[in-house]
């Protein structure tokens, strides 16, 4: 390596030094969040998102925004997220013999569109959804215009493989809150520390489960999640970093 070559190398290692450097000093001007009712919050707005397929997809990048998901992403989520929040309703006697004469089987429920649009409207800010007739899932769902519900369908279009994550920290200035999140794959008995799978951390025995915690956080990949605070007080995805 000749003399500019070696001027040039050792410049472009302290410039990304320095970059990195400013990037965790930033970080560490940031102030903890403290309010159980944030941190609820915006855990569960990550722990819903995750349970998007989508999202296995865009952690495979260094970084992906809100905009990256399609209409039915968000229509999935909003319908995952009120599904799991117990806001599905029994069905009534005329939507069992509405469903019995469409032949349609395995439905125990139903959720309301008003639900679905504010769970949207609650982590990804205002959107206009196009109803899709069914969405695939676990459970999947399947619109009916005539009430503007979607019924839940038992029947699950599983993946095999699935997130796992801990949240370590939340922090924020002004506006904006960071989410710390440490990331993991589970996939055929096997937990990755990354989701392209090039690092095994364990072998798991059906149906076992597996936490990450403080202790073992670092054999994971690192996210910052940022949530944008608006007018309504909401804390709206915007994106996240690698």
């Amino acid at each position: 390596m000749n003399k500019f070559k070696k001027i040039v190398f050792v410049f472009l290692v302290l410039l990304l030094t320095a970059g990195c450097g400013a990037k965790e000093e930033a970080e560490t001007n940031y102030t903890e969040v403290k309010d159980e009712t944030i941190i609820n919050v915006i855990k569960g707005h990550v722990v819903n998102i995750e349970t998007l397929p989508k999202t296995i997809e865009l952690y495979k990048k260094d970084s992906f925004q809100a905009s990256d998901y399609s209409n039915d992403d968000l229509l999935q989520f909003g319908l995952n997220s009120s599904f799991g929040q117990e806001t599905n309703i029994d069905l009534t006697p005329a939507q069992i013999n509405n469903l019995k004469a469409k032949n349609i089987t395995n439905v125990s429920s139903y959720l309301t569109i008003d639900n679905v649009e504010d769970a949207i409207k609650d982590t990804f800010g205002a959107k206009s959804v196009t109803y899709a007739d069914k969405i695939n899932g676990c459970p999947s769902y399947i619109y009916d215009a005539s009430e503007s519900v979607y019924y839940v369908n038992e029947t699950c279009t599983v993946n095999e493989e699935r997130v796992v994550s801990y949240i370590s920290n939340i922090s924020y200035d002004n506006n904006l809150y960071y989410a710390t999140v440490y990331v993991g794959l589970v996939s055929n008995n096997k937990i990755y520390g990354d989701v392209n799978k090039a690092k095994a951390v364990a072998d798991l025995a059906p149906e076992q489960s597996y936490v990450i915690d403080d202790d073992n956080k670092e054999s994971f990949t690192k996210y910052t999640y940022t949530f944008t605070k608006n007018s309504d007080g909401k804390y709206v995805f915007t994106s996240v970093e690698k």
